[in-house]
């Protein structure tokens, strides 16, 4: 008898085991849709960028300051206050006037809209350009793997018959394709390659 209340409880054990590791596998891991959905169809973000408070104030931190000066609008964000700009033999563009001075003596620089501004002290006054009204093209953006992206301001890459005209941080390149749309979306690949993906836009900068 006690062999037979051992082997009993020897098997009731190995029933739980097995029931326990059948709970395990079926809760383990998973499949990730998120990954390929990649959240496309959500809203994008749209963020009005300003370098400048209504009071003239900085709003952007400050890496450097040089002097230099603005001979036309900016490409990259083409809009009233923003210029193209050179300091030695580095052009800047765009370079942001505090809005509400008439001659200001300094413009705040900036590579893209996260980035520290560099401070041009101007050694001529601005130049007198046509005024831009806010375009559709964004400033900048950044995709849902994460990836940001600026707008260009030379000559850019072609796929496909798509011209790029973002330049992105993991060297990669994208072109805004519906940018009045609520979920904006992007053509998003690389300058040497032959494929182009569709990828959302969770975020905008706008001047």
């Amino acid at each position: 008898m006690g062999v037979r209340r051992g082997t009993g409880n020897l098997l009731k054990q190995l029933l739980a085991v097995g029931a326990l590791a059948l709970l395990l596998v079926a809760c383990a891991s998973p499949t990730d849709k998120s990954r390929s959905v990649g959240g496309q169809g959500a809203t994008t973000t749209v963020r009005t960028f300003a370098a400048y408070d209504a009071k003239g104030n900085l709003t952007v931190n400050v890496a450097d300051v040089s002097a230099g000066k603005c001979w036309t609008s900016s490409i990259a964000d083409p809009r009233a206050d923003a210029y193209r700009c050179w300091s030695g033999n580095k052009i800047l563009d765009p370079c942001f006037a505090p809005s509400g001075k008439a001659a200001p003596r300094s413009v705040a620089c900036l590579a893209d809209p996260w980035s520290d501004a560099l401070v041009l002290n101007l050694t001529e006054p601005l130049p007198h350009v046509t005024p831009v009204a806010a375009g559709i093209r964004p400033w900048a953006l950044q995709l849902d793997n994460g990836v940001r992206c600026v707008a260009s301001t030379g000559m850019v890459p072609s796929v496909k018959g798509v011209n790029l005209a973002f330049r992105c941080t993991n060297g990669a390149a994208a072109d805004v394709v519906n940018a009045r749309a609520t979920a904006v979306t992007a053509n998003y690949g690389w300058p040497k390659g032959k494929t182009l993906l569709q990828r959302s836009v969770t975020t905008m900068w706008r001047g």
